[in-house]
């Protein structure tokens, strides 16, 4: 799976080569990206301090429940964010596929459209996959720009 737009690629964390992105432990890319700031709206098991160590179990946990990507600016090659998918079978056994979204971008990319273009071109890449019935997916309460 494979998503660019202007600003971004996306792709799964484990298909990056070296010259895609900057920072090449993801364990620490993921431990700097998990701070409290950017997890307090998430499940409270995803909450806390992130060591390394951490890390690495966060991600083992990830990729048994689903696809993983990364979200890199392409600008900087820096990892700026993580969109998670979960496929589900649709009901009644058509072949069409639901998929459930999570996603999360560093602090320091807020108030810059890149949730925007993030899942502009994710509804882009869906159109084009088929058949995918629906998507799904929430929004912290407190975090207005994406009610």
């Amino acid at each position: 799976m494979r998503i660019g737009t202007n600003r971004l690629l996306v792709k799964e964390w484990r298909s990056f080569s070296s010259c895609d992105w900057r920072d090449q432990d993801l364990a620490q890319v993921v431990s700097e990206m998990l701070a409290e700031n950017v997890t307090r709206s998430l499940p409270t098991a995803w909450q806390g301090e992130y060591t390394i160590e951490r890390g690495r179990k966060w991600i083992k946990e990830r990729d048994r429940e689903g696809t993983t990507l990364l979200v890199v600016d392409r600008s900087t090659l820096r990892v700026i964010g993580l969109m998670i998918l979960f496929v589900i079978e649709a009901e009644g056994g058509n072949g069409e596929t639901e998929l459930r979204l999570a996603y999360l971008l560093s602090a320091d990319t807020l108030k810059q459209g890149i949730a925007s273009e993030l899942l502009t071109g994710f509804v882009t890449w869906c159109r084009e996959e088929s058949p995918i019935s629906s998507i799904a997916g929430g929004v912290a309460s407190d975090n207005l720009a994406s009610i």
